[in-house]
């Protein structure tokens, strides 16, 4: 109905960005506070975080209605201009009727040199803009929803695993002052043990408060108060890259929401260019003037492009702009050029450092640990013991550090997501089980 409205014909395009705007709305129908939302399990998943996130975010919700925005904005660019009605009265005294005396005059302005559909193009490019800008969007949250929940399960691992090095801690104090009271240990070494102690239970207070920190983060994301309670992530399985470096670069080139907005801005640019060269063609004003039922007349006016000086400074600024949308366009691509390198190697190096922790360093030190602990319970020397502590505290650092791995080529393969723009399962696999 808004196109037989404003009398002109329907873009191409424009009835499936419709569409798919109002798919896109549905999870807007409703204000945020009335909104049904998914429920948060005890243990979620990165997709679970992912889907209420989608549904709760601000940020992408004022994506979306800039997009709608855009998709009302192209019905107004083909719109024709509003018809003129001039209306004339003779107040003058003689013999003629009042309908004699009155004159009527209906104008309509008409676009020439097709500058009604370079308007229409140029709001149909704005319109893929806003609709690009909105699904950047959209994989940018994706992003740090991801990172965010990869860090946050981090840091609650980091906290068991500084919760057991503080028992170590508290377990060799107890085990160093049993040596002193039976002489056999010194108050310096006592003294160690409880700066050893405090040290422990500082680092688990200052993990305790960055995951605090981490949370409120993630709740911004999700949509929530910062300070409500939000269960620490399971942790996501770890994916093997199958495609090779040409593929996901051509994916990338080929979907990077942000590259597809630039190329969109450039083509409004161009529009924008050919209807500032449009100005020096004439407007004209068509129209039937009716002065009673003595005469009636059809009129014409041209608006002549005189203002050469003006019209060449448009044409100059709308040049430079599109030079200059096409040069952010390139820099957009070279930049995402090197994102998804960096992003590739992060993930590589990941996997490298992730494999060398759980495939040789954890179980080694693990089995030294154990050694060490069996040797002990032979031989109920006291002196052995500590160094069972040492190698347990050993096993630990080397745990985080796989934890620290694994959020890292989390991290990563976020940023790869964003910018390829696409699912992992088009281009990941589950990885290759270790062999024993």
């Amino acid at each position: 109905m808004c196109w037989i409205l404003v009398g002109c014909r329907e873009p191409a395009g424009y009835r499936e960005d419709a569409r798919s705007a109002a798919a896109a709305g549905e999870a807007y129908a409703l204000p945020r506070g009335e909104r049904e939302l998914p429920a948060i399990p005890d243990s979620p998943t990165p997709d679970d975080l992912l889907q209420y996130a989608f549904r709760a975010n601000a940020a992408l919700e004022a994506g979306y209605h800039r997009w709608h925005e855009a998709l009302a904005r192209v019905s107004l660019a083909s719109a024709w201009e509003a018809p003129r009605l001039s209306f004339g009265y003779l107040t003058s005294s003689g013999e003629m009727r009042a309908w004699d005396r009155t004159t009527l005059e209906v104008s309509q302005g008409i676009p020439l040199a097709g500058r009604r559909a370079v308007r229409s193009r140029q709001a149909m490019a704005r319109l893929s803009s806003a609709r690009h800008q909105f699904e950047g969007m959209k994989f940018r949250i994706q992003m740090r929803i991801l990172s965010g929940a990869a860090r946050y399960a981090y840091l609650g691992e980091a906290i068991d695993l500084a919760r057991e090095d503080l028992r170590l801690a508290e377990e060799s104090v107890t085990l160093v002052a049993t040596r002193l009271s039976t002489g056999m240990g010194t108050q310096a070494e006592l003294s160690g043990a409880r700066l050893r102690e405090e040290e422990a239970r500082n680092e688990l207070r200052m993990i305790e408060a960055r995951a605090e920190a981490a949370r409120a983060d993630l709740n911004a994301l999700l949509g929530r108060d910062a300070s409500l309670p939000l269960p620490f992530p399971s942790e996501e399985p770890l994916d093997e890259i199958l495609a090779g470096d040409a593929e996901i670069f051509r994916l990338a080139a080929e979907r990077n929401h942000e590259l597809l907005d630039m190329a969109a801005q450039a083509r409004s640019q161009r529009d924008a260019l050919a209807y500032a060269r449009r100005a020096w063609v004439p407007d004209l004003m068509a129209g039937v003037e009716v002065m009673g039922d003595i005469e009636a007349r059809v009129t014409g006016l041209l608006t002549l492009p005189l203002r050469a000086g003006a019209i060449r400074a448009a044409v100059r600024e709308a040049s430079a702009a599109l030079d200059a949308a096409e040069a952010d366009r390139l820099a957009t691509y070279d930049d995402m050029r090197a994102r998804t390198v960096s992003a590739l190697v992060m993930v590589r190096d990941a996997d490298r450092q992730a494999r060398l922790f759980r495939g040789v360093l954890v179980p080694e030190v693990g089995r030294i640990a154990d050694l060490r602990a069996a040797s002990y319970a032979a031989a109920g020397a006291m002196s052995d013991y500590r160094d069972v502590i040492e190698a347990r505290r050993a096993l630990l650092a080397l745990r985080l550090g796989e934890a620290r791995a694994m959020a890292a080529r989390a991290s990563a393969m976020a940023e790869l997501e964003e910018v390829v723009a696409t699912d992992r399962s088009l281009w990941a696999g589950p990885a290759p089980e270790e062999d024993e």
